[in-house]
Parts: C-alpha cells; structure tokens; sequence
C-alpha cells in the first residue's frame, strides 16, 4: 500500500509505469491528453519548472592546509515553482495545478502563485476535477 502524504493524496503509478502525484492528477492528464488530439490545446507539458528566484552565492575565503583559496558558494538555493502541466489555449499559455480541496493550500503555494504572477506575469489555474473545463 503506497503511503500517504499529509493532504491525504497517494502517489499513483500508471499502467506505464509512470510515476504521477495523484490519481486524480493522472486522470487531469488523460484529459488534456485528448484535449490536445482533438486539437483544443497544443504544447501540452507536465513537471514544468519555473524559476521564481536565482541562487545567491557569494565569495568565501577557505582556508586549505597550504594555502587560502577563495571560492564562490551557494548561500540560498534557487526558489522554484513545478507547474502540473502547461499548454495553450487560443494562443495563450496556461499553468494548472491539480488540487484536492481549495482549503488545503498551503501557504508556501500561495505565495509561491502570488510570485509567478508579480515577477512572470502568469497565473496558476488550479483544477479540482479531473474533467474541468479548459
């Protein structure tokens, strides 16, 4: 039996043997999959990966056993945003998000909506069915 994290989702390996967050995320891409061979979307991703924040590094002195040597280090690690999946619509490029429940947001995912749409101009649309419109 797979475990379950926190929002109760469990991980889900379709007959492929692909590797999906949810069933019900799985399912989203069943539907957008036939979205995109009716020809309603195209460029139809998943696992998108959008950087919200570059690394911060900085230089450092490191003392070695003969001598001092000065090295460019990561301080803080990039922040990134995984999209479910992207496509476009009518010309228009679209993030969704599958969702269980509008109150299990968390708050690191509203804020990291609120910078996708402050620093790229792009909206994240969640989905709560597997068969919501697009």
């Amino acid at each position: 039996m797979a475990a379950r994290n926190k929002y109760g989702n469990k991980k889900f390996v379709d007959q492929h043997g692909t590797r999906w967050d949810s069933e019900k995320e799985y399912y989203r891409w069943v539907y957008l999959k036939q979205a995109l061979q009716q020809g309603k979307i195209s460029n139809l991703e998943r696992q998108v990966v959008f950087e919200l924040l570059p690394n911060i590094k900085e230089e450092q002195t490191v003392q070695l056993k003969t001598k001092t040597k000065t090295v460019i280090k990561t301080v803080q690690h990039r922040v990134t945003y995984h999209a479910d999946f992207v496509y476009v619509k009518d010309g228009e490029r679209i993030v969704e998000d599958v969702k269980g429940h509008p109150r299990l947001l968390t708050a690191e995912y509203l804020l990291k909506k609120k910078m996708m749409r402050a620093l790229l101009g792009l909206e994240i649309k969640e989905v709560y069915n597997e068969t919501d419109k697009i």
